[in-house]
């Protein structure tokens, strides 16, 4: 069951791989989008390497670019993001666009050795796209999952696995 978007929520509408989505957020960022100025050669990856019977693992989806681009090139996408903030403008973003919807599957967790806890390291607030799971005790808690018992039931065919580590890409 989906929720309803606010009637105060700001949509927009933007151009992603081909497909038009409904989207909230920083107008600055998904100007960047529609002016294929951020990520091009991710987004051309993706447009090379996602289609129908192709599963996508996002980590570390933030609002949804690269999980709603995979959906919209026909992929499952299974997206990771343990950044509430960013995890809640994610699902408003999906909740906009029930034809990507359908084949995205969203976990608010991070991806790391084990199953546990972590601290979320914020750069300069949370849903910047900036923060990273970190040994550190500062922070919020957050759910981490267990990447290898996590991730390897989900690759079935032909898998594209995008990893988003903040300072380890």
């Amino acid at each position: 069951l989906r929720r309803q978007i606010p009637e105060h929520q700001v949509m927009r509408s933007v151009r992603l791989c081909g497909t038009v989505v409904r989207v909230q957020g920083d107008d600055w960022f998904w100007d960047r989008i529609e002016a294929n100025e951020w990520e091009p050669h991710t987004l051309g990856l993706l447009e090379e390497l996602c289609r129908p019977g192709v599963t996508f693992i996002d980590v570390g989806a933030w609002i949804g670019p690269t999980t709603m681009a995979a959906a919209a090139l026909g992929a499952t996408v299974h997206a990771f993001e343990p950044d509430p903030v960013a995890g809640e403008h994610l699902r408003t973003n999906l909740d906009a666009n029930m034809h990507l919807a359908e084949r995205i599957r969203i976990t608010n967790a991070a991806v790391g050795a084990a199953n546990g806890r972590a601290f979320l390291a914020v750069h300069s607030s949370l849903g910047d796209s900036m923060t990273s799971v970190t040994n550190l005790s500062t922070g919020i808690e957050t759910e981490v999952v267990d990447g290898l018992t996590t991730l390897a039931p989900l690759m079935e065919g032909t898998t594209v696995v995008k990893i988003d580590i903040e300072g380890g890409e």
